[in-house]
Parts: C-alpha cells; sequence; structure tokens
C-alpha cells in the first residue's frame, strides 16, 4: 500500500517540502496538482525546493 497526501492548493512551498522530507516522501507535481508521494508515477516529476538562509551581518 502506498500513501499519497494531497495538498491544499493554499499549501506554502517550503512547509510542503519539509513535510515531504520528514516523511520520507517526494513533493510531486503533474503541473496542475502537487502531492506527497513514496513513489514517482509517470507523467510526474519531483519538484525540488531548496532554501538559504540569509545571513545577518552585524557592523560595529
Amino acid at each position: 500500500m502506498s500513501l499519497t497526501i494531497l495538498l491544499p492548493e493554499e499549501a506554502e512551498l517550503l512547509a510542503a517540502a519539509k513535510l515531504a522530507q520528514a516523511q520520507h516522501l517526494h513533493l510531486i507535481s503533474n503541473g496542475q496538482r502537487a502531492v506527497l508521494s513514496p513513489t514517482i508515477p509517470a507523467g510526474w516529476h519531483r519538484v525540488c525546493v531548496t532554501s538559504k538562509e540569509v545571513a545577518r551581518h552585524d557592523h560595529a
């Protein structure tokens, strides 16, 4: 049995990516819908998300 989690349209991308990572799932899309899934079926592609933290520089 494979579990696929449908994401609501208003879901935030970074939050969805973090949830996928925490659940060991792929964040995937077919161009119209985004879901979390353990596999990537034909016609779907993996959505890669990276987050860069902005370093804060304090000037004395």
